[in-house]
């Protein structure tokens, strides 16, 4: 029985150590062979992933990729480098920590060889994958602990060798107290035994036929739910190296393998969803790529490069393509990363950015147009105040008098036309910009911009010409107010801009097509290309130098393009920098321009004299003004009774409807806006009485919706503030009665020298004889618009007439000089046609005298 137990005993021993070993062995083998499989899994998809970010620098994404891989079991530090050991991600578990990224260790030490290896010790397994995409870009270094194996070997041997023992002693003593019993118990533990490599957590029964073969039996069945239990450990951890392994499957982007015949190897379910969602099936995948893509796919696998950055637009989604071979394969894995935010993030930003730019520019451009339009508004009210106050000082003379109102009216005149551009530009932008379309005299229009403008060149010493390619419409249709302002602000601009020389204003008539055509050419500074294409904004003149040096608001040209397309034209420029500029426009003149063209100067001529002719005669009327402000009243009063019309004032409309239905008047001119009762309402009750006698609105408010008003309540006619004069007369003499003409003169005029001195026939009968010369001479002048030689001439005439007693003509020439002083030129073409008709009367009585 000794012999037979210690054999037994050597033998139980020997197979204990025998069973374990083996299934040390074995358990060791297998968690290696799984990790060395799941490793290398692991190491390919964190290479094939690691890739594009590590040339996208994408850092975070890599740290997020690090961070879920070594969560894994046994993993104990995961590092991406670039070829030279540079480190772009090291994770690592750190105790309770956690899993901590480590920015300590800054470098590694890469293989030597660009291939995937491995490296075993007893503690640690380090694995090694080449991040290649054509080239190789980098490593992927993934260390696992060994402690877990190394434990899991100590736990088997010790508990199997606790369990050997005991079974050991308890066989023992079983053998020796009862063999049977305790020789079953023994094989049925034996037997268990060798099930529990199976680790199924089963159980043995227990005998208790001794406490130790009872204990023998616990011990088996801890040891089974042991075993069981790091069955489980270990399948869990396979199990999350097997996700690991099927990081594209959950990878948010599109991930394709393509051999080099085009066909498709592999595609994520997301690619498939990306399909999917568009109405395509994993056969349009071709959809998703590049037009090129199979030779993409076939120069990536053939020169074995990876190729990078193309973008392709999917279904509304930016996608931004990776292609890299695989070595030693005919398959290239593809990578789509949706960059759709981040495209269009950029353009927002580029927008915004372009947005602030402008805003900004916008904003420097309307500062700069401020600063610039109060010295603009500040020059011309210095003037108009200070020549006021001289006015006023009792030494100044006619002449003085007469220039520093030719002064105030000038730059008044200016004032108003800042004004009427800024109201312009607010109008075109809040696009309420309106448009009459109304008959004009094209000559008489043309004849008041170039009074102005006449003016102006003459200040500056320059000449101004209008060439007429007749020939042209008497009458057009179109909008004079803003016809005349294009032109005005054309030539003052050529004005200002010119130095010395000639502007030209030429002026032809396209028949066909309906159109008038306008030039305006200077010799001035003239533009560069780059200047020209500023000319037309708001706000901007060619370049900062100009605002210093010839002042300006930097409206005029952009109001007179947006001017010139509302009178159904189009406006251009050529400049040639030192030579000067020229301006071409053209309008729509009206389908009935073409019925009464004037065909030569002459017809021109004799049109204006009639005009002048006319502009002597006087009226006869009552005209009730009914107007609150009292310089406003006395104003109106002076226009009106210089026509010869008789003036009734009312403060109000109160006191106007009063006054009408009481005495009705040839005209009632009625301001719009007054207290205790307006305009409009004054004039809607004349009418419900029946007031039939005309009524002309007086205001400042003159947009189409403002004129309308005034017309429904029954107005005639609208009258805008600032008065026009010359429109003004021409209105109110409509409603008057006209009487005879100032020029009407006796048929003979004798010398008042010649009847106190009759001695002296010679010297007069000499100035007889020279006068149709000097009247040649003064009406050529004001032909050619000579207004300083005619000012010269006149003032000849004046004083030789007056000596020679002919006070008519004395009188007529000081007539002719005031006029001249205040620019009244339509007026000086008037008074020298009564000159020529005091040249046949004083012949005739010079005759007479004589005999």
């Amino acid at each position: 029985m000794a012999q037979f137990i210690l054999v037994f005993t050597l033998l139980l021993l020997v197979s204990m150590v025998a069973y374990t070993y083996r299934a040390v062995s074995e358990e060791v083998a297998y968690i290696t062979s799984n990790l060395r499989t799941q490793s290398h899994g692991l190491a390919n998809n964190l290479a094939a992933t690691g890739g594009s970010l590590i040339l996208a620098r994408d850092y975070t994404a890599i740290e997020e990729m690090l961070l879920r891989a070594s969560s894994a079991e046994g993993i104990a530090a995961i590092q991406i480098s670039n070829k030279q050991g540079r480190l772009f991600g090291y994770a690592k578990k750190d105790g309770n920590k956690g899993i901590v990224i480590d920015y300590d260790t800054l470098k590694i030490t890469p293989p030597g060889r660009n291939e995937p290896s491995l490296l075993v010790d007893e503690d640690q397994m380090q694995v090694w994958q080449p991040i290649n995409l054509g080239d190789l870009i980098g490593w992927v270094k993934i260390t696992y602990d060994l402690g877990m194996i190394r434990e899991i070997k100590q736990r088997i041997w010790r508990n199997n060798m606790f369990v050997a023992l005991v079974i050991l002693v308890l066989a023992v003593l079983m053998i020796s107290l009862v063999l049977r019993k305790p020789l079953a118990a023994i094989d049925r533990y034996t037997r268990f035994a060798h099930e529990l490599e199976d680790g199924k957590g089963n159980t043995v029964k227990v005998s208790t036929s001794s406490r130790e073969l009872r204990l023998l039996g616990e011990a088996l069945n801890q040891a089974s739910l042991r075993l069981h239990t790091q069955e489980e450990e270990i399948n869990t951890a396979m199990t999350d190296l097997e996700r690991l392994a099927e990081f594209p499957e959950q990878n948010p982007n599109v991930v394709l393998s393509l051999s080099a015949d085009g066909n498709v190897q592999y595609i994520n379910p997301f690619g498939i969803t990306l399909l999917s969602a568009a109405g395509f099936g994993p056969e349009g995948v071709h959809k998703l790529l590049p037009r090129d893509h199979s030779d993409i796919v076939a120069y990536c696998i053939n020169k074995q490069v990876t190729t990078r950055a193309i973008e392709t637009d999917f279904n509304g989604r930016i996608l931004l393509w990776t292609f890299a071979p695989i070595k030693n394969q005919k398959i290239a894995h593809c990578y789509a990363h949706d960059i759709t935010e981040r495209k269009q993030a950029e353009q927002r930003a580029s927008e915004a950015a372009i947005e602030q730019r402008s805003a900004e520019a916008a904003s420097k451009a309307k500062s700069s147009f401020l600063a610039n339009m109060s010295h603009e508004m500040r020059t011309p009210l210095t003037a108009i105040i200070g020549f006021s106050e001289a006015l006023l000082d009792a030494d100044q003379g006619m002449s003085d008098r007469v220039d520093s109102i030719n002064t105030i009216i000038r730059t008044g005149k200016h004032l108003l036309h800042l004004i009427n551009e800024i109201l312009d530009l607010s109008k075109i932008e809040a696009g309420k910009l309106e448009i009459e379309n109304i008959e004009v005299d094209l000559f008489d229009l043309l004849e008041d911009v170039c009074s102005v403008a006449r003016v102006q060149a003459r200040a500056k010493s320059l000449g101004l010409e209008v060439d007429y390619a007749f020939p042209l419409p008497r009458l057009i249709h179109t909008d004079p107010v803003r016809l005349k302002e294009v032109l005005f602000n054309l030539l003052n601009n050529a004005i200002k801009f010119t130095a010395q020389g000639v502007i030209q204003l030429r002026v032809g008539f396209d028949a066909s097509r309906h159109r008038l055509i306008f030039g305006i050419i200077d010799q001035g500074i003239g533009m560069t290309a780059e200047q020209i294409e500023k000319l037309f904004r708001p706000f901007v003149q060619a370049d900062s130098s100009t605002t210093r040096k010839f002042g300006g608001t930097g409206l005029g040209l952009y109001l007179s393009r947006q001017l010139v397309e509302g009178l159904g034209g189009s406006i251009k420029v050529n400049s040639t920098p030192g030579r000067g500029s020229r301006f071409d426009f053209d309008i729509d003149a009206g389908e009935r321009a073409g019925r009464n063209l004037i065909t030569e100067r002459a017809q021109l001529a004799k049109a204006v004299s009639e005009q002048a002719a006319s502009t002597t005669v006087r009226y006869r009327g009552e005209v009730l003004v009914v107007e609150d402000n009292q310089d406003n009243q006395r104003l109106i009063t002076l226009y009106l009774r210089r026509l010869g019309a008789s003036v009734t004032i009312a403060e109000n409309g109160k006191q106007g409807l009063a006054k009408a239905l009481r005495k009705p008047y040839d005209l009632i001119l009625m301001d719009m806006q007054m207290p205790v009762m307006d305009g409009v309402e004054a004039t809607r009750l004349l009418r419900r009485d029946n007031y039939t006698k005309p009524i002309y609105a007086l205001t400042a408010s003159v947009m189409t919706s403002d004129i309308e008003t005034c017309m429904n309540a029954g107005c005639d006619g609208v009258l805008a503030k600032p008065i026009d004069r010359e429109k003004f007369i021409h209105v109110v003499a409509g409603y008057l009665q006209p009487l005879a003409t100032t020029n009407e003169l006796p048929q003979t005029m004798e010398s008042a020298l010649l009847t106190a001195e009759p001695d002296l026939v010679d010297i007069v009968e000499s100035f007889v004889k020279k006068l149709p010369t000097m009247v040649a001479a003064i009406t050529e002048l004001c032909d050619k618009a000579d207004w300083p030689e005619l000012k010269e001439k006149v003032h000849e005439l004046k004083g030789v007439s007056g000596n020679l007693g002919y006070m008519h003509v004395t009188k007529l020439m000081e007539q002719v000089e005031f006029a001249l002083a205040k620019s009244s030129y339509i007026e000086v073409k008037g008074m020298l046609v009564t000159l020529g008709q005091m040249e046949q009367a004083i012949k005739s009585g010079f005759y007479r005298q004589r005999a």
